[in-house]
């Protein structure tokens, strides 16, 4: 009986094995593509089954190369499969349900979930309801979804440190084009999407080519490359092996070089920013600052054309002068103050729930003639938006919320980061001074949270699964930080 009672399952695995290879068969005759593609995927479950945390890492990685959205827009994929990408890390929560990990749900996810209370409600009330639709999906998988995923298959200090090390080899491998773009002057072959270059040079408005890597913007490649630097000097720091800490350095000095391909000054003031933060946390010396103040010498001079965008910082007095006043301070400069107070105005017209998710570019022209700095007025000769007068973002992380969302929105955004922040600053003072590992990292990712919205400050919330996924690890290093030896894997530096 007991032989019988064994032999029934392996006879049901084998008979599953004989339809699922005849399945395979026809649909090689049939669709050769889908055929590859499907074994593509049965070999990548097969090992992510094997190896569980192959899906974090590998989701990890590709979210912040892009290669999500590169697929669907370059690559010829469907929609579909970028918006299913996230779900690849159900098989490692799925191990370890199966191991009896019991479901994580922090303080965090029930702000998340407030903060998608607010976004349905406002795009209920909202005018371009479609435009409302398509931001609030878009919350919901990049946001919602990516933040429960990872904080329950980042559950300790092992994952964590290697999910952190998958962010390191996509950002070093993004820089390594960058620099060979650079170098080569190869501005009209984007390598399939991952070295876009800012559309402005094609149009002769900017006789530099500003390189913007898989997002197509400048700057917001600029915005995800700047957490890798924190989170690359402090993993040099903390990795027990002399190649290790070579590693993390070598990527941090590429990731630095290309930001300066991208000309972004927001980037150069949050790359101040966090050098004085790190000071301030005791992880720069005096010789430090001045190894980072050569670097950053010696990257100026190699760059001329980005120092001298930097330089224009220094002008910003005028920032806020009437159309035809005289001022030094440069026309993009003047926009974005336009739009940052347009903004303000949105929001102070509808404080409650906010003009819709992604509403605010339709009511520029409306509050921007208020403001009257420097409005975009000149509507657009060709294209699909010919004829139309243009639709600007706010320009600033927290008014763009603000104005999309309202009160309850930007309440439940802000709640959000305190939350991850403190988490991470109780995990430093608990392990301050017994585990040199989880202090890095939880620094780490605080800087790197620090160094996305100080970048914020002068950018929409755009390209959001890089925030969502940096606040999902933030969230994670919280925990792992704070369950301490509790864990599987805590110790461990392999």
């Amino acid at each position: 009986m007991i032989a019988v009672a064994r032999a029934v399952p392996q006879a049901r695995h084998a008979f599953a094995l004989v339809v699922l290879a005849a399945a395979a068969a026809v649909a090689a005759v049939r669709a050769p593509g889908l055929a590859v593609a499907g074994a593509v995927v049965a070999a990548f479950c097969t090992a992510a089954i094997m190896w569980p945390e192959l899906a974090t890492l590998t989701v990890v990685g590709a979210v912040w190369l892009n290669v999500p959205g590169l697929a669907v827009d370059w690559w010829g994929a469907p929609q579909i499969a970028g918006a299913m990408f996230p779900f690849l890390l159900l098989l490692p929560l799925i191990y370890g349900r199966m191991r009896g990990e019991r479901l994580v749900l922090n303080r965090v996810f029930v702000l998340i979930a407030l903060l998608l209370a607010a976004e349905v409600a406002s795009t209920m009330l909202a005018a371009h309801q479609s435009d409302a639709l398509s931001k609030l999906r878009e919350f919901v998988l990049e946001g919602v979804i990516v933040y429960l995923l990872v904080i329950n298959v980042v559950r300790t200090p092992r994952t964590l440190r290697h999910a952190i090390w998958a962010l390191l080899a996509a950002g070093a491998f993004l820089s390594l084009v960058t620099i060979y773009q650079q170098a080569r002057a190869d501005y009209y072959r984007p390598f399939l999407g991952f070295a876009q270059v800012d559309s402005a040079f094609y149009r002769a408005q900017d006789n530099v080519a500003r390189l913007a890597g898989p997002l197509g913007d400048p700057n917001y490649y600029a915005q995800i490359l700047l957490p890798l630097i924190p989170l690359g000097l402090l993993t040099a720091r903390a990795e027990r092996r002399r190649a290790l800490r070579v590693a993390a350095g070598c990527a941090t000095a590429i990731v630095l070089m290309a930001i300066a391909f991208t000309y972004s000054r927001g980037a150069a003031l949050a790359l101040l920013v966090v050098l004085v933060a790190m000071t301030a946390l005791g992880h720069v010396r005096g010789r430090h600052l001045a190894a980072a103040a050569a670097a950053i010498a010696l990257l100026l001079v190699a760059v001329p054309a980005y120092r001298e965008r930097v330089s224009t910082i220094a002008n910003v007095g005028g920032a806020t002068a009437q159309a035809g006043q005289q001022t030094n301070t440069d026309e993009s400069t003047r926009s974005r103050a336009t739009e940052m107070a347009a903004a303000g105005l949105a929001f102070l017209g509808h404080p409650l729930l906010g003009v819709g998710p992604d509403g605010f570019p339709f009511y520029y022209q409306e509050y921007a003639q208020r403001v009257g700095i420097e409005v975009r007025d000149t509507a657009a000769r060709t294209g699909d938006t010919a004829g139309q007068l243009p639709q600007r973002e706010a320009h600033d992380l927290f008014i763009g919320v603000a104005a999309d969302l309202g009160l309850a929105g930007l309440a439940a955004f802000l709640a959000i980061l305190y939350i991850t922040l403190r988490d991470l600053v109780r995990a430093r003072r608990r392990w301050r001074w017994l585990r040199v590992d989880l202090l890095s990292m939880a620094d780490g990712l605080f800087l790197a949270v620090l160094a996305y919205l100080v970048a914020g400050l002068f950018l929409s919330l755009a390209f959001e699964r890089y925030f969502w996924l940096l606040i999902a690890l933030a969230g994670a290093a919280g925990g792992v930080a704070l369950r301490g030896g509790r864990e599987q894997g805590v110790g461990s530096t392999e």
